[in-house]
């Protein structure tokens, strides 16, 4: 049974995405998403994950903060609309210490940065040996999920980011209801009315 459901969308609230860039980006940014999904399965003790890819809501119309080949804050429609058709999470964090500056502390750090490769390729290598080798590091060079991780940080939330990964986040909003909240959960149909979006919840969906 399909249910329409509204979606309450939150300044620095945490988007996770099964794909970066959405389901019709550019082969690039596939061959990104399915590399980081690969490397999880591999690092995770279920071999399981499900999202490969990780966003800051910045704006409640959608914006993002976010380290695709560029990091940068994207407008709505290369933000939350891009994933129109893709399986997204959105959770939202509870009881930041002060979410604006958090935020203002990760742009200051990674605002204009190239995708570090070199990056993802360490969380390769961990995938099989020396899984300590993610979290060596200098200087503001973060992939997508270590972005997110630097300001959750900076919230006072967590107390690294360097090597977390989009499944790392997704067990963490799974498993500690006291920290952050599931907003949606499901396939994005992209639908808004005035600045309130809504979609047919194919997952499930928490308000």
């Amino acid at each position: 049974m399909e249910i329409t459901q509204k979606i309450n969308l939150n300044p620095y609230s945490i988007l996770l995405t099964s794909s970066v860039g959405g389901s019709d980006t550019n082969w690039r940014n596939k061959l990104l998403g399915e590399s980081i999904l690969a490397f999880q399965c591999i690092k995770q003790a279920d071999s399981q994950a499900g999202y490969s890819h990780a966003e800051l809501i910045t704006v409640k119309y959608g914006n993002t903060f976010a380290a695709r080949w560029r990091t940068r804050e994207r407008e709505p429609k290369k933000g939350l609309l891009a994933y129109v058709g893709s399986k997204i999470l959105i959770a939202e964090p509870i009881n930041c210490s002060d979410s604006q500056a958090a935020y203002n502390d990760t742009k200051a750090m990674f605002d204009g940065d190239i995708y570090p490769v070199w990056r993802l390729l360490l969380q390769g290598i961990s995938a099989f040996i020396f899984p300590w080798i993610v979290k060596i590091g200098y200087g503001s060079h973060g992939v997508c999920s270590e972005v997110v991780a630097y300001f959750l940080m900076r919230a006072g939330l967590r107390t690294y980011w360097r090597g977390t990964t989009p499944a790392m986040l997704e067990d963490e909003i799974r498993q500690s209801g006291s920290k952050y909240r599931i907003v949606f959960e499901g396939v994005f149909k992209g639908n808004c009315d005035r600045g309130i979006y809504s979609s047919t919840i194919l997952g499930r969906c928490k308000s």
